[in-house]
């Protein structure tokens, strides 16, 4: 679902003040616009792209879920509620790994990444736990992830 400007809402930022408010420069707000829809912005009568209040609202989402280690073109066309959903994801997730699980009764070496890897589980969406025992990030301890992991 593409984020689209509020009809109602009277589209009057100018790319500089978008990117002034954003911290995003003029030609990643351009390229965010033409490669993957992120944003539709409508044109003044010379031309100029005007932003409403919204697509800047948008835009610093798409900012947040960048720094949180999501690409551009899987974000891009999310919706308001879905951003949101994902950054709360993700922080919740910056929160449990920073809380080292439970090592008792446990074999060395693999306790962290599998007490990890179970209570991630918990808060991940079911759509990205569905096709794999674990989630999908590497772990240096030895046999605890393999690459034989099963994939979608």
């Amino acid at each position: 679902m593409t984020a689209i400007s509020n009809t109602y809402e009277k589209p009057s930022h100018p790319i500089k003040v978008v990117a002034t408010r954003t911290g995003l420069s003029k030609d990643v707000i351009r390229v965010w616009e033409k490669r993957y829809q992120a944003i539709n912005p409508q044109r003044s009568d010379t031309g100029r792209r005007l932003y409403t209040d919204a697509d800047i609202a948008h835009l610093l989402k798409l900012k947040q879920a960048i720094s949180g280690g999501w690409r551009i073109s899987d974000v891009a066309k999310l919706s308001k509620d879905e951003l949101d959903t994902l950054i709360a994801a993700k922080s919740h997730a910056t929160k449990m790994a920073e809380s080292p699980p439970s090592m008792e009764n446990s074999i060395p070496g693999e306790a962290t990444c599998r007490g990890v890897s179970r209570r991630l589980r918990g808060w991940m969406p079911e759509s990205l736990t569905a096709c794999s025992p674990l989630p999908p990030w590497p772990c240096r301890s030895r046999g605890c992830l393999t690459s034989s992991w099963p994939r979608c």
